[in-house]
Order: structure tokens, then C-alpha cells, then sequence
């Protein structure tokens, strides 16, 4: 892969809920800021399920999910929601 001098390029480990949330307040920040470069963004998720990642993912044993309270669990990302 070539990044040219006007680009650079951001790696997101893990492709889970958080790395979506981050990913959302990342290209939000990108867009309100009119960031004027070309920007690649490459997540790297081993289970191939993207917004599940190994937490949420369909090949999880159902005895392995995790139990959260409902005021744990947000619609999207940081405290705007």
C-alpha cells in the first residue's frame, strides 16, 4: 500500500462496537473540520463481523455473551447520546 504525502492513513484494531463508535466520532470530527487531506481508514476485525467484533460476534457460544444493565448500553458514541 502507498500513502501519497497529501493522505494518511488511520488503523482501527478490532472491529467491535467500540471501534464503531470511534470510527463514528472520527469521520464526524473529519467532516465538521473540513479535514482537506485524503484519509485511509483500515480496520482490522479477525472475525470478519464488523459493528461485532469477538464480543457480539454469531460464532460466540451463547453461554459467553456478556449481561449488561440497560443504562450500559448507548445508540451511539461519546456522551452525545
Amino acid at each position: 500500500m502507498n500513502i501519497e504525502k497529501s493522505e494518511f492513513a488511520i488503523a482501527i484494531i478490532g472491529g467491535g462496537p467500540n471501534a464503531t463508535y470511534a470510527l463514528d466520532v472520527l469521520l464526524r470530527e473529519f467532516y465538521e473540520n473540513s479535514i482537506p487531506s485524503k484519509i485511509k481508514i483500515l480496520v482490522f476485525e479477525m472475525t470478519a463481523e464488523f459493528g461485532a467484533g469477538i464480543t457480539h460476534s454469531t460464532k460466540t457460544p451463547d453461554t459467553a455473551f456478556l449481561n449488561r444493565v440497560a443504562g450500559q448500553i448507548l445508540l451511539g458514541a461519546g456522551e452525545y447520546y
